[in-house]
């Protein structure tokens, strides 16, 4: 079945990152089939996925933050139009969702260790 909305992703590692938060965040939703999924291996093939991604009425972009990823939103935006959306300001100040999921793991690792001593954050 067809679906209206695409999750690109620049790498693979992104998109099992962005599994792993899902879970961790909503451990009862299992809406991963709610959408398709698009890994683009490098930002330099964005040109050989404008087509595929001309099908869908949202892409929702999970590129890095940096300035490839950024061109590469801008290409797909210019291309595309406003069906095309930065997902990146969910991660804003990493530079993608990787680095996000081991600051958060990092962040929770800590509050556990401080619970288990008694100290209050």
């Amino acid at each position: 079945e067809p679906k209206k909305i695409c999750f690109l992703f620049e790498g693979f590692i992104d998109i099992l990152s962005f599994m792993t938060l899902r879970r961790i965040q909503n451990p009862q939703y299992n809406g991963l089939s709610n959408q398709d999924y698009l890994i683009l291996n490098s930002v330099t093939n964005i040109h050989k996925a404008i087509r595929r991604l001309s099908h869908y009425e949202n892409v929702q972009c999970f590129l890095d933050n940096d300035e490839a990823g950024r061109n590469a939103y801008l290409q797909l935006s210019k291309e595309l139009g406003k069906s095309v959306t930065d997902a990146s300001t969910l991660y804003n100040g990493y530079k993608d969702l990787n680095e996000y999921l081991c600051a958060e793991t990092k962040h929770s690792e800590k509050a556990e260790v401080k619970k288990a001593k008694g100290i209050k954050l």
